[in-house]
């Protein structure tokens, strides 16, 4: 299994969730009064209904925060790990090439005769 992330696609979807949680955060209903409906009983509605659909728009907000937060910690997981991965594939790489020019004899004969592989990494971050 291969895991491709393309980080430009993760910055974009935090966009979008910024934008959503932005345009959220500006949701407010006018209930209007008994004034406007003609009835305290249709105004004492309009508000329970304005009051409800606020309340989901701010948890909606909330959630998109939360994803947002948690798609940048991802990338910047993602990163990471990357880099450690390029980090020890370069370390590998030395380490390879080291006992390639000892001839395989390196560790007290315990890899007497081996031949050493280099080993390249290209990941995310290259």
């Amino acid at each position: 299994m291969v895991l491709r992330v393309i980080p430009g696609e993760l910055a974009t979807a935090r966009t979008h969730l910024d934008d959503g949680r932005h345009s959220l955060s500006q949701f407010h209903l006018d209930s209007g009064s008994e004034g406007v409906f003609g009835s305290a009983v249709l105004a004492s509605a309009a508000a329970q209904y304005a009051s409800r659909h606020e309340q989901q728009a701010e948890r909606l907000a909330a959630r998109a925060n939360a994803d947002a937060d948690g798609l940048l910690a991802a990338q910047q997981g993602y990163a990471s790990t990357d880099q450690e991965a390029a980090d020890g594939a370069h370390r590998l790489a030395a380490s390879a090439s080291g006992l390639h020019n000892l001839g395989g004899s390196a560790a007290g004969g315990a890899v007497a005769g081996a031949k050493a592989k280099t080993v390249s990494y290209h990941g995310l971050t290259s």
